[in-house]
């Protein structure tokens, strides 16, 4: 090499993997595995193709499928499977016989309609309509030969089945590796689906078409799995839905609106967050509903809860820093920099205790659909989002709310561009407050 790098450590390491050896009378079948993963099957030396371990232990190799056209949705089964049936004890291995383990369907799972299937110059049509939300997945469970494609379309009207209208697609190569699939696909409830399997040289044809390359139509899967929901009543109010996959939850809803932002917490009831806002009294509540699931009878109680805040005074305002301001007057801070063209009236808050801070802003400069002369609210440094140019002629005003920590720096800057004037020219800053959390109310 004419660039020779210094030699650093390199090691090198081996592990094997561990195998068990069965003998028969067509030679040792070996397994090998890394841990519990099985990593190849061989049987005089020859790897076993489509090879699996099935759930008696035993090894089970898929033939090629058979499949009556004229029915495409019966069960069908392989010509070939074969099961070694494995004795652990003498380690030996008996071929058992064919056709008795893992057909292979055209599986039809969970409640589902199946509106119409039509078999058209060996391509498979399925009309299929959702009964409930949920997800379909379509798989061509052997391998194959031939370049299939499958398709998934939601219109059922002629002319519409070209490759650019699908909603989702399967462009399988054709090895003898496996088939196509498409897994998941969301589907609505009460709507209906076209899922075609065909060669990718038809992908753009019509049923009614001619095809231009029919395939030798093999097993093709075809599952429908509903979302689950679980729906609570209530006396006086409309039915709670949760709607779920598996475990996962995907929505909640109250009647026919969703309630965004809602979650479970860890007592398995529903809480939807309302925010901050002025109770009676004049203090500031953190509202949220909590809806208590019953989940023995299916109903549920709605609680409206909250947390009081109290005011602080554990924070500083600088209302001057550099050049320009901002002028206070009975707890009201007005900007300084009116008509100074390239300037900037800069305030700080510093915060000393975790809480929120409040204030009202009510800002008038130059601008319509630019704003020319605008206020500028950042924190530590950083842009809140949505207060990056406040202001214009017609007025802005309006309540700053926002989460802060001890030691958070709050600047509010009125910045004058290089000409012109509008509006009042200036930004007003009012009732500020710090909301903190009382320690006798047990919250954290």
């Amino acid at each position: 090499s004419t660039n020779k790098g210094k030699l650093e450590s390199i090691r090198v390491t081996f592990d094997a993997f561990d195998a068990e050896t069965f003998t028969g009378a067509s030679g040792d079948l070996i397994i090998n595995k890394a841990g519990e993963q099985v990593v190849s099957i061989t049987l005089a030396g020859a790897p076993l193709d489509r090879a699996m371990l099935d759930e008696d232990g035993n090894v089970f190799v898929a033939g090629t499928a058979t499949v009556d056209n004229t029915d495409p949705l019966a069960p069908t089964k392989s010509s070939t499977d074969t099961v070694y049936e494995l004795d652990k004890v003498n380690g030996t291995y008996v071929i058992n016989s064919k056709n008795v383990k893992k057909p292979i369907f055209h599986e039809v799972t969970g409640t589902c309609v199946v509106t119409d299937y039509v078999e058209k110059d060996g391509n498979l049509w399925i009309e299929f309509t959702a009964p409930s939300d949920g997800e379909i997945s379509v798989d061509e469970l052997v391998a194959s030969t031939t370049d299939n494609y499958i398709q998934i379309f939601e219109s059922t009207t002629a002319g519409n089945f070209a490759s650019s209208k699908a909603k989702a697609t399967s462009d399988y190569g054709g090895t003898a590796s496996g088939g196509g699939k498409i897994n998941d696909f969301v589907v609505q409830s009460g709507k209906t689906y076209i899922i075609k399997a065909g060669h990718y040289y038809d992908k753009d044809k019509d049923v009614t078409g001619t095809s231009a390359k029919p395939i030798a139509l093999e097993s093709v899967s075809f599952t429908w799995n509903a979302y689950t929901t679980d729906v609570y009543t209530s006396g006086d109010g409309a039915d709670l839905t949760i709607s779920k996959k598996g475990d996962t939850i995907l929505s909640i809803k109250l009647g026919e609106e969703t309630l965004n932002g809602a979650v479970l917490n860890e007592d398995g009831n529903i809480v939807v967050g309302l925010g901050l806002a002025a109770g009676d009294d004049g203090n500031y509540y953190d509202a949220y509903y909590v809806y208590v699931l019953n989940d023995e009878d299916h109903t549920y109680a709605l609680e409206k809860l909250s947390i009081p805040y109290a005011s602080s005074e554990n924070f500083t305002i600088t209302p001057v820093v550099g050049d320009y301001g901002f002028d206070e007057n009975a707890g009201s801070y007005t900007s300084n920099n009116g008509g100074q063209h390239n300037s900037d009236a800069t305030m700080t808050i510093e915060i000393e205790e975790d809480g929120i801070i409040s204030f009202d802003y009510d800002v008038s400069s130059e601008g319509a659909y630019t704003i020319w002369d605008y206020l500028e609210i950042s924190v530590n440094g950083r842009v809140v989002d949505g207060y990056a140019k406040v202001g214009g002629e017609a007025g802005k005003s309006g309540k700053f709310l926002l989460e802060v920590s001890a030691g958070d720096v709050i600047t509010l800057k009125y910045h004058k561009d290089g000409s012109g004037n509008g509006g009042r020219d200036n930004a007003i800053i009012s009732n500020i407050v710090l909301l903190v959390v009382p320690a006798e109310s047990g919250q954290e």
